[in-house]
């Protein structure tokens, strides 16, 4: 175990830091150095939390979140300077957290690790998308000190899963806090493209990033656009009142489409009906509904919901397969954006004809 401590150095803290141990040491050194390309990959490794690519935890302690890669002295030296930013502006609605950095060799090669807390928030988009939308305004103050944040610093990979909002101490009284927990792509304010980076930040790529007006409600616009323009960054003028008219629109009209798809979520009848009639197509392979039989449906929780699929349940009915009792079941998602419920079948407890599975699943589609 100490030959695992003294491979591993402490050579940087912010914020005080994070605690480890000689065990997490030991553990953290032999993952890297078995598995230093598959956890930059993103592979599954035994005993590690994969996050993303060169982002992982270890399963012996979750609470800590390990950062590798070829730009990770460049994403220290971000933090470093974004906890300054904080520090000097007084923008205390914006959490960093606590980190560290750890220098290593494997192989005889120098390589570099940040280590940092893991914050008590949800990480999932859908959610954190749901509370920029509910609390609309009263998200302002902390959305103002972010303009600064991101105009004094150059941060601009802005969409949900890098500005979370801190929702497990959301209090009534209390303004609502945003965390910082990637700021990897910054860019010093001396050596910034201002169109550019500020472009990014505030409307987006149109490919991965959305950008801050596309994650704010429009009632926060003029609120962003006001700060920014007193730090320097008239939004209207350096991209246009027109540009920035349309963003407005497009994030009204997403925001509007979200409800609609709520009204849908929130209609049982919709899926309840939708399952009868994929019972009712079951009958062409002499499948036979027991008798009084209940048809069970329940939604999946919000965190289980992915980017792309929408209000998730589960369903299930006993059925007759051949005279035996088995169970029919499966999920059905809610695509956005064809607005199509679409259905995947399972039949537990039986040996039944995946070729007639198949043939049920390309038939569960309904449009709404």
């Amino acid at each position: 175990m100490a030959f695992y401590s003294q491979s591993i150095e402490i050579i940087g803290k912010v914020l005080g830091g994070v605690e480890t141990t000689s065990q997490i040491h030991e553990v953290l050194y032999s993952r890297l150095l078995r598995h230093w390309e598959s956890l930059l990959a993103g592979s599954l490794v035994e005993g590690v939390e994969v996050l993303s690519n060169g982002v992982f935890s270890l399963q012996i302690h979750r609470d800590l979140i390990f950062k590798i890669g070829k730009d990770i002295l460049d994403r220290w030296k971000h933090v470093k300077e974004g906890v300054s930013v904080c520090q000097a502006r007084n923008l205390d609605l914006l959490l960093i957290p606590p980190q560290m950095l750890l220098k290593t060799t494997i192989r005889g090669v120098y390589r570099f690790v940040i280590v940092e807390q893991r914050l008590s928030l949800s990480h999932d988009y859908h959610l954190q998308s749901d509370l920029y939308q509910s609390l609309g305004s009263i998200l302002n103050p902390a959305l103002e000190q972010l303009v600064i944040f991101i105009i004094e610093s150059g941060f601009s990979d802005v969409d949900f899963h890098n500005i979370p909002v801190l929702d497990k101490e959301l209090e009534m009284d209390k303004k609502p806090r945003i965390a910082l927990v990637d700021l990897e792509n910054c860019v010093a304010k001396h050596e910034l493209n201002p169109p550019v980076v500020y472009g990014c930040a505030f409307f987006g790529d149109e490919r991965s990033i959305r950008g801050l007006l596309r994650c704010i409600t429009p009632s926060s616009f003029e609120r962003v656009q006001s700060v920014a323009k007193g730090e320097g960054v008239d939004l209207k003028r350096m991209f246009g009142a027109g540009y920035y008219k349309r963003a407005l629109r497009e994030r009204d009209a997403e925001l509007d489409l979200s409800n609609q798809y709520r009204k849908i979520v929130a209609k049982d009848k919709n899926y309840e009906d939708f399952v009868k009639d994929i019972v009712d197509s079951l009958r062409e392979f002499d499948i036979r509904l027991k008798k009084n039989s209940i048809i069970e449906s329940w939604q999946l929780p919000r965190t289980s919901w992915s980017k792309i699929g929408h209000a998730p349940r589960y369903f299930r009915t006993s059925i007759m397969v051949s005279g035996k009792l088995t169970f029919f079941c499966g999920v059905i998602v809610l695509d956005a954006d064809a607005q199509l419920l679409a259905c995947s079948v399972l039949f537990e407890g039986t040996g039944f004809d995946p070729h007639r599975e198949r043939l049920v699943q390309t038939a569960c589609i309904a449009e709404l």
